[in-house]
């Protein structure tokens, strides 16, 4: 268990100073992520969906920490498809595992294609297959999921649709409350609707 640990917190480290080498960061963004603006947007002409590929053109500009409980960090891009804004974390593989470490040249990125692995967006234009959008309170959320559907993340603060998408408060979100039972902070029903992350189709 300690290995695993101390591989996991080694790759973190790789994966943040290859990160910092190729493009400084200049900008944080919430809770998981940190990004560098001057690495520019790009428009998809699909809807993005786990496993699909595009070509950057440019090194990654994002890194990203999945909000669950892995301690998995993946590099990934600022991505634009019919308006809507996501950030999508990448593998250079199309197995999906490998967090593109063996690239550590700008140059390596202008004609690779690059297999999407993780997706978030907190664009408010953004609507998941069962009427979700950001703002919705934490109770009508758990109404469309189900409450026998409830899967809690690693943050402890998202549900899962039964579209596949994650429904997530701000980890700082000061709407949570501890509830005695299960034993952690949930929560309150009132709480904002922040983000949604998709990791499977």
């Amino acid at each position: 268990m300690g290995t695993n640990e101390n591989n996991r917190g080694l790759r973190f480290m790789r994966i943040l100073l290859l990160f910092i080498l190729i493009s400084p960061l200049n900008a944080l963004a919430v809770d998981n992520m940190m990004i560098n603006t001057d690495i520019k947007e790009i428009k998809l002409r699909k809807d993005p969906k786990i496993g699909m590929s595009f070509a950057p053109g440019v090194e990654p500009g994002v890194v990203v920490d999945p909000p669950d409980g892995k301690n998995s960090v993946i590099p990934g891009y600022r991505v634009r498809f019919k308006g809507v804004a996501f950030i999508v974390g990448v593998s250079c593989e199309a197995d999906l595992l490998d967090d593109c470490s063996a690239y550590t040249n700008s140059e390596d990125y202008q004609s690779m294609t690059v297999y999407i692995r993780y997706i978030q967006t907190s664009d408010s234009r953004f609507k998941t297959p069962e009427g979700s959008t950001i703002g919705d309170r934490w109770g009508q959320t758990i109404k469309r999921a189900g409450d026998d559907k409830i899967i809690y993340s690693g943050y402890d603060s998202c549900v899962l649709l039964q579209s596949g998408w994650y429904a997530c408060i701000d980890l700082m979100s000061a709407k949570r409350k501890f509830d005695p039972k299960a034993r952690r902070l949930l929560p309150k029903k009132t709480a904002i609707i922040d983000f949604y992350y998709k990791s499977k189709n």
